[in-house]
This record gives structure tokens, C-alpha cells and sequence, in this order.
């Protein structure tokens, strides 16, 4: 179940549409392949020091059923779930209205100045960080005792 939940917590995160626009909009920029290289690698670093923070955190040992660790990791997976489910109807909701037009970001007036190390900074800030907390919830609970387990989480 830990391996299901994991797929369709990253497919999620990898759909997303805020990094993956930023992203779009940072490749066709002058240096563009740097800078969509370093952002690629800023946004896979963070993720993976969220899964190592939360390895480290649990001891590689998951809490016991029906504790209070437990109870928590169960009740922040309960409230993180909640959250997107109202984000998503919200979303869905508003599909139908007209938006007023919006003046783009002004870090996007300025992509073709932007550096690799900004372009590393800025993946990590447009994370889906609710999504990101619901991995780490459902990572709480891995016990990583072989080399298939290890495979699994990354």
C-alpha cells in the first residue's frame, strides 16, 4: 500500500501545474537548459531532503498501530487530505467563471537575466507543499529493511 500511495502522491506532485509552468517558462529562456537543469535538480533535492528528514525523524522504525505517533501521522494524513479535497472543489468550482486578466509575475519579466542558482531557489518554493506533507506522512510509516524498500521510496 506504502508503494500506491507513494505513485499517486508523486504523480500528483509531478503534475502539478505551478512548477511545471515556471518550469516552461524558464527552459526557453537564453540559457535556458542550465537554468531548466538546475531547476530540475533544486526541485528533486528538496523532495528528497523532506524523505531523508522524515527517515532520520521516524528512526527507520514506524509507529506502532493505535499509538499516539501513530494516531498523529494518521490524523495529519486525515487534515492534509481534507485541505486538498477543498482546494480541488474550489478549483473546480471556479472553472466556469470568467478570471480578470492578470499581469504576469514580475520574476517572469526577467527569466533571460535569472541565474541557474535563482532557477535552483525557485523550484523548491513552487513545491506543492500540501502534497509534499501528505508523502511525508505516508513515508512515516515505511520500514526500509531491504534494498526493494530503499528502491521503492526513491
Amino acid at each position: 500500500m506504502l508503494v500506491l500511495d507513494l505513485v499517486l502522491i508523486g504523480l500528483a506532485v509531478t503534475l502539478d501545474p505551478l512548477p511545471l509552468t515556471a518550469f516552461l517558462v524558464v527552459l526557453p529562456s537564453r540559457r535556458g537548459v542550465r537554468k531548466g537543469a538546475a531547476f530540475t535538480f533544486g526541485w528533486l533535492v528538496s523532495l528528497a531532503i523532506v524523505v531523508t528528514i522524515t527517515v532520520l525523524a521516524t528512526g527507520n522504525n514506524p509507529p506502532q498501530p493505535n499509538t499516539a505517533p501513530s494516531l498523529a501521522a494518521l490524523a495529519v494524513k486525515t487534515a492534509l487530505g481534507v485541505l486538498l479535497v477543498v482546494i480541488a472543489i474550489r478549483h473546480i468550482r471556479a472553472r466556469g467563471r470568467p478570471k480578470p486578466p492578470k499581469k504576469p509575475p514580475k520574476w517572469q519579466e526577467h527569466v533571460d537575466d535569472m541565474s541557474p542558482w535563482f532557477a535552483l531557489g525557485l523550484a523548491p518554493a513552487l513545491q506543492p507543499w500540501g502534497l509534499i506533507g501528505a508523502g511525508a506522512a505516508t513515508v512515516v510509516e515505511a520500514k526500509l529493511s531491504s534494498w526493494e524498500s530503499f528502491l521503492a521510496l526513491f
